[in-house]
């Protein structure tokens, strides 16, 4: 269920492939409903065991398995780079100053102080370089939801609101 209490299915976003195609493999985290994290490449980084006590989160994240998977992010301890969710993504506190882009199937919700931003935004190719998705921040498949006082670097913020 969404934050609007919408039931959903997780389909793939189209973004996926973008990112797949304009990012090096280890700057790209798929972060899927079962609790793998693949690269870029679809390399099985690590698989996450669903809030079991003392299970390390990578790169700061958090997994919850569900109907509708949840990652949450609220450390200082995250990666630079690109991240899809297969579900919602909630990041809160200060993590910052982060270069990320934020794709999900479902929600994205921000809360706390962090400092988001997008790299290189005035570069056509940056190369191997590169993090995030160029001039985008935040696309997700429902809602994106700021509260708090979030600081966000230029880029694309887009709610996708489809139907299930």
């Amino acid at each position: 269920m969404s934050a609007s209490g919408v039931s959903r299915a997780t389909k793939a976003s189209p973004f996926l492939a973008i990112a797949k195609a304009s990012l090096p493999a280890d700057h790209l985290f798929q972060m899927k409903a079962n609790g793998q994290v693949l690269n870029g490449s679809d390399g099985l980084i690590t698989t996450l065991v669903s809030g079991a006590q003392g299970s390390d989160p990578y790169c700061g994240w958090k997994y919850t398995a569900g109907s509708h998977a949840e990652w949450k992010l609220n450390s200082v301890a995250k990666c630079d780079g690109t991240f899809y969710f297969e579900g919602d993504a909630n990041v809160s506190g200060n993590p910052g100053p982060w270069k990320t882009t934020l794709i999900a199937t479902g929600d994205i919700v921000i809360s706390g102080t962090p400092t988001i931003q997008t790299d290189n935004t005035h570069k056509t190719n940056c190369g191997t370089n590169c993090y995030t998705v160029r001039d985008t921040v935040f696309v997700a498949g429902y809602d994106v939801k700021i509260n708090g006082d979030a600081t966000v670097g230029y880029g694309m913020i887009a709610p996708m609101n489809r139907s299930a």
